[in-house]
């Protein structure tokens, strides 16, 4: 039978001690528990992190956050988390689950995580770890891992056959196999004749015949009346001898001089040691430099690039819309760039925007943006290439209309979040919508095809061909110009963005 597949994702690099052994633990546990561990290795790069993830996660039964303050805040983390739960919805995984070994945050836990099943190890790791073994069908245990104390069943049958039972008069074969083999005697007042004793005889007459115990009455074992003397009976003897030493007398502190000793004897180990290393400071030593191995690209992903780099090139609609290709600029600067009216800026507001390097660029400290002026549409499907090469923020603007401070703008950011905003001539964005999708390259320097379809009030939203949102807004109906965003955090970050392949096809005709 296949062993189950489990994919660990946890954060431990800045964490406490406690919380990394138990990481480390937990993970061995598992292979302990037969099952076979995927981790995410820190020898990944960024950029090949979300391939690793496809090829990995749809192989795997179950995905296992080991949740820390750190895990919480890791955008590893946080994508493994996304990408496992959209495989549970379609049914490619079977459940996530969370180990956690730290109280959670005063700021709380991120819904997505909140309603994953939690195992808290923070009192009781081994409790935790019993309980998340059972859910996972990789451990079986005669009572629940809450009870305190599960009884072996070789305890309990010593305790059955030690127990005496007497049935009709006749002792059970157990029981009389526990009792001592000197003389039985019925329990009764102990005889007061001493006789034996009188005549020299410090044993009983082996050689008398003895009286059975009564029918029916419990016998017991009762050891021989002390003597006077230094001579003691063999059973004790052996009971001396069986005596159990005290710890104190088989545990004794060494001597003070040997202790003197040993501590000599380390602090020399320790210099010469240290005259060793010091001897060798001079030494060049050159670091031997490892290849770091970096996950293949999957069938999939190869396929999907494919697909992308078809979509840049090609005339045709991909997002199943069969309207007229009205907009179709590379952003390469070539005689042709400019007939679409693109911004040329570069202002007071730290916004500029221009070709260069065979794309159009866009740099911004804070929020910015720059449009193809000569274009208006309101029912269209708008394409760009998009890389994000300093800052945070970049994407797409559509139906702008500058002079009533009007739009929408649909932003990724390097983490894999998406923005959905909109501007109603208060010149303040609002949100719509926002998430995280797994189908957005994370990081800087990464190439990502971003779409947009609009229909009238439906506002459809893709990245690299795939679909991540889906919106009614029956706000900015008016049509308006295509164009570009950027945007960092604040003036002290700028920002910078390439987009080239700019494509839009749609059923109206420029200013209509």
């Amino acid at each position: 039978m296949a062993s189950t597949r489990i994919f660990v994702s946890y954060a431990t690099a800045k964490s406490s001690r406690n919380e990394r052994d138990i990481a480390a633990q937990f993970i061995l546990d598992l292979q302990a528990a037969k099952a076979e561990v995927i981790t995410a290795s820190e020898s990944i790069f960024d950029e090949n992190f979300m391939q690793f993830l496809y090829t990995e996660l749809p192989q795997c039964q179950y995905v296992i956050l080991v949740q820390n303050a750190e895990a919480i805040q890791s955008s590893r983390v946080q994508s493994t988390i996304n990408l496992a739960l959209t495989l549970v919805s379609q049914g490619r995984i079977q459940e996530v689950l969370r180990l956690v070994v730290a109280p959670p945050s005063p700021d709380g836990e991120p819904r997505a995580v909140a309603k994953l099943r939690a195992f808290d190890a923070t009192q009781d790791y081994l409790r935790a770890r019993d309980r998340l073994l059972l859910h996972l069908n990789l451990l079986t245990l005669e009572k629940d891992p809450d009870e305190t104390f599960i009884a072996s069943h070789e305890m309990r049958r010593s305790l059955n056959e030690a127990a005496p039972m007497v049935i009709d008069g006749s002792t059970n074969k157990a029981a009389s196999s526990m009792v001592p083999t000197h003389t039985q005697r019925t329990v009764e007042p102990y005889p007061t004749d001493l006789s034996n004793e009188r005549n020299g005889q410090i044993y009983p007459n082996l050689n008398e015949q003895q009286a059975p115990p009564p029918v029916g009455k419990v016998t017991q074992s009762t050891p021989p009346p002390e003597r006077k003397g230094n001579f003691l009976s063999s059973r004790q003897k052996q009971r001396q001898i069986d005596r159990p030493v005290p710890l104190r007398e088989k545990y004794q502190i060494a001597p003070v001089w040997i202790i003197i000793f040993s501590v000599i004897q380390v602090l020399t180990l320790i210099f010469a040691i240290g005259v060793l290393i010091w001897g060798r400071t001079t030494t060049t030593i050159t670091p031997v430099v490892k290849a770091t191995p970096t996950a293949a690209p999957s069938a999939f992903t190869n396929q999907l690039n494919t697909q992308i780099l078809a979509a840049t090139q090609s005339q045709q609609n991909p997002y199943g819309k069969s309207n007229k290709l009205v907009v179709n600029d590379a952003l390469d600067n070539n005689s042709t760039a400019n007939d679409y009216g693109w911004d040329n800026l570069n202002n007071d507001k730290s916004i500029s925007c221009h070709f260069a390097n065979q794309s159009y660029l866009l740099s911004a400290n804070g929020p910015g943006s720059c449009l193809a002026t000569k274009t208006s549409y309101k029912n269209l499907t708008y394409q760009a290439q998009m890389t994000i090469e300093q800052g945070q923020v970049g994407g797409l603007i559509f139906r702008a209309n500058i002079a009533q401070q009007t739009y929408f703008k649909f932003e990724i950011t390097v983490n894999g979040d998406y923005v959905i905003e909109r501007n109603d001539r208060n010149n303040l964005d609002y949100q719509i919508q926002s998430g995280f999708s797994p189908a957005i390259k994370q990081g800087l320097n990464q190439t990502n095809l971003i779409g947009i379809n609009a229909n009238g009030q439906t506002l459809d939203f893709y990245v690299n061909l795939q679909h991540v949102a889906s919106i009614q807004d029956s706000h900015n109906q008016a049509p308006g110009s295509i164009g570009v965003v950027a945007s960092g955090p604040n003036e002290d970050f700028p920002t910078q963005v390439s987009f080239k392949y700019a494509k839009v096809w749609s059923s109206e005709e420029p200013n209509s």
